[in-house]
C-alpha cells in the first residue's frame, strides 16, 4: 500500500490557506528549489531537501544552519 494512496490533502485549500499568512523566517542553502521540508518531533530542528540534492538542517531556536 502506498503512503500517498492515503494523503487525504486537498491541494488548491492548501494554496489557500498559504495565500493568507505571511513568512515568519527565510532560510538560504539551498541553489535549486526546495521540495520537501520536515520538523523534528520536539520542534527545534527544521530539515529541507533541494533539487539541487542537497539537505540542509537548521535549529530554530537560534536560527542558524546547522549541517548542509
Amino acid at each position: 500500500m502506498s503512503y500517498w494512496k492515503n494523503f487525504d490533502v486537498n491541494v488548491n485549500e492548501l494554496k489557500d490557506y498559504f495565500k493568507t499568512h505571511k513568512s515568519v523566517k527565510e532560510f538560504q542553502a539551498h541553489s535549486s528549489k526546495v521540495h520537501s521540508v520536515g520538523w523534528s518531533c520536539d520542534g527545534k530542528r527544521l530539515a529541507s531537501c533541494s533539487f539541487d540534492k542537497s539537505v540542509a538542517t537548521f535549529t530554530l531556536d537560534k536560527d542558524r544552519l546547522v549541517r548542509n
